[in-house]
């Protein structure tokens, strides 16, 4: 029997370490550490690659966590929930090599800090395609709960929207006027209610945003959760006609974002293996 050891190694693409047991390694799947992405406002922004460690160039899915846009990290899929380690493992197996990101967070950090951010990480992967193994023409983005709102926000974004093959949302908020009745926290991502900056909020939100171009979209959304069904179901309206091809996957009950991960994630994994 080969006992389970752990592996670090020094990585040419940025300081970081490999880990795993050796039965992880021997599956073709490697995580590297803490890697720096973008130093901006005093912040050292840090991801978690996920790479299988065999095969050529594979596609990249870009994970963005949750927490109501003022707490979570890249570890966690939300404050309290699963580690995000079991969703990249599982995309992994299929192919896909995944990283979670950080992102600078509200209060101290308004809109649209997080969304530069994830258009930063994009680019950053981008120009290191080759240290990655990694085929930059085959980028999606996948968010839950606030980070399912930062990653369409960020996918529709003039400097993203053409570079993607599609974006996943889980439990994301689509349009923050409506969601901030309910959810007051919002002005603390956004500086203001929506009645002293209703342009603002029309910014920040991706229902506003669509247009030509916008990748393929995959909404999942709990029956009854914290964020209502008709922030997915509006969102998918408007993607219909704006002639964005989406789907939208509604699980019943209240789980939100993570909670629901063992149901979302096939149909997520078959999504993006037919787009990206």
């Amino acid at each position: 029997m080969v006992a389970a050891v752990a592996v670090v190694v020094v990585v040419a693409f940025g300081v970081g370490r490999v880990q795993g047991s050796a039965a992880s390694l021997e599956r073709g799947a490697g995580r590297v550490e803490g890697i720096v992405y973008r130093v901006v406002a005093g912040q050292r922004l840090l991801l978690d690659a996920y790479l299988p460690l065999r095969g050529g160039e594979r596609p990249v899915v870009v994970f963005v966590h949750g927490g109501g846009f003022r707490a979570g990290s890249r570890l966690a899929v939300a404050p309290g929930q699963q580690p995000v380690a079991a969703i990249a493992r599982a995309l992994v197996a299929h192919g896909f090599a995944v990283f979670s990101v950080d992102y600078r967070l509200a209060p101290r950090f308004l809109f649209p800090a997080a969304v530069d951010d994830l258009v930063a990480a994009v680019g950053w992967l981008r120009h290191r395609a080759t240290r990655f193994r990694i085929d930059p023409g085959r980028v999606a983005l996948f968010g839950a709960s606030a980070g399912g709102d930062l990653a369409l926000r960020a996918a529709f974004d003039p400097r993203l929207r053409r570079l993607l093959r599609a974006v996943v949302s889980w439990s994301g908020p689509m349009d923050l006027r409506t969601f901030y009745s309910e959810h007051a926290f919002v002005a603390d991502y956004l500086g203001c209610t929506p009645t002293v900056c209703p342009g603002r909020y029309q910014a920040a939100s991706p229902i506003d945003q669509i247009a030509a171009g916008d990748p393929p979209v995959l909404l999942v959304n709990g029956s009854h959760e914290t964020v209502p069904l008709t922030q997915a179901t509006r969102m998918r309206n408007a993607l219909t006609a704006g002639r964005i091809s989406n789907e939208l996957l509604v699980i019943t009950g209240s789980r939100h974002a993570g909670g629901y991960a063992a149901v979302a994630l096939p149909p997520t994994i078959q999504f993006l293996g037919r787009h990206v």
